[in-house]
């Protein structure tokens, strides 16, 4: 992420932490605990991410931005 340019992606990070914050999964996979990798265009960008639930609870991983 520290490698996308700025000024060609402005506030990326917080666009990123604003989508996933949305659940961009599909509706039939929402609550589920799967290990599954997501992906989402944004920009010319692609994101990965997955949910993970554990005793601490739940949570977005982004794995990979390029």
């Amino acid at each position: 992420l520290s490698e996308l340019s700025t000024q060609q992606y402005p506030d990326f990070a917080a666009l990123i932490e604003d989508v996933v914050s949305y659940d961009p999964r599909p509706s039939f996979r929402r609550g589920r605990e799967e290990e599954r990798i997501y992906g989402a265009h944004l920009y010319d960008v692609n994101v990965r991410f997955r949910f993970v639930t554990d005793e601490t609870g739940s949570r977005v991983e982004v794995l990979t931005v390029c």
